[in-house]
């Protein structure tokens, strides 16, 4: 999770180091995760998540959710079964305030659970990292469309009934037909990855972000009474936290960065400190 409650009817908070906090979807206790080679989340202390479709955070999980609003970003959704009348509980990904969601999904997936997430949710769209299977997907462009192939797919896509949009780096896929046969392909549009975020209604890029070193999370470390650590998509608000003119006193010192790109790839150490000295 990106986010837990403070105590348990309080806001909603980013983990940090050694920090507590409470899941907003069952109310059980958290523990901050915020180590040096996955995303920083929050983790429940007794027992594994309760939502089973949970994946886990990625930086590109962390990414697409902060393009959200942050009460856009994982929404507890209840739904009541039958015939028992219990109450069952998903947090979606992000659900924008006109209903649809958005389910990040980086991981394979059954085929089952597919077509359930697809039946609870209903009004909602699939946003798949194309990074782990990009070298076995092709792309021919056609006059106003793309046709793929597809080699070695993860079949259990071919249970989606909802649409899928594929996260290709510098650009989104929207499918519209997906071939179940051998070899596997099919066709659809390609969109410039700022104009999927806005046909997706969510935060347009920073100048920053869609500077030529593409989409970057910048995390920011100090020591000065302690570690304090935070993960901007906007490198000026990076520089104004890291420097104590956002407000927040207890940064000051020396500060380290890590900048990744939206795919997770960490930027060079050169490339990143000229460009956070960068006017």
């Amino acid at each position: 999770m990106l986010l837990a409650r403070s105590h348990k009817a309080g806001p909603r908070i980013y983990p940090s180091p050694g920090a507590s906090a409470f899941c907003s979807t069952c109310g059980a206790a958290c523990v901050a995760k915020c180590g040096t080679v996955n995303a920083w989340h929050w983790a429940h202390k007794k027992r594994a998540d309760c939502d089973p479709w949970s994946e886990g955070e990625t930086p590109w999980h962390v990414w697409w959710k902060t393009r959200a609003d942050e009460n856009e970003i994982e929404v507890t959704v209840e739904q009541s079964a039958e015939p028992l009348g219990l109450v069952v509980r998903h947090r979606a990904d992000i659900k924008r305030a006109d209903g649809l969601v958005i389910e990040l999904q980086h991981s394979n997936i059954s085929a089952t659970e597919i077509e359930e997430r697809e039946q609870f949710y209903g009004n909602m769209v699939w946003l798949l990292d194309g990074q782990p299977f990009l070298d076995r997907f092709q792309l021919r462009a056609k006059d106003s469309y793309h046709t793929f192939r597809w080699y070695s797919p993860r079949r259990s896509w071919f249970a989606a009934r909802r649409p899928i949009l594929i996260d290709l780096g510098a650009h989104l896929f929207e499918v519209k037909k997906l071939h179940t046969e051998t070899p596997c392909g099919g066709w659809g549009f390609l969109h410039p990855k700022k104009e999927g975020i806005r046909r997706l209604r969510l935060r347009a890029l920073s100048s920053i972000e869609a500077s030529e070193f593409g989409s970057i999370n910048v995390e920011v470390v100090t020591d000065v009474t302690g570690v304090f650590r935070r993960t901007f998509l906007d490198l000026k608000a990076a520089r104004r936290w890291a420097t104590g003119a956002g407000g927040d006193a207890r940064v000051r010192g020396e500060v380290r960065i890590d900048m990744f790109r939206a795919d997770g790839s960490k930027v060079p150490h050169q490339e990143a400190a000229d460009l956070w000295t960068k006017p």
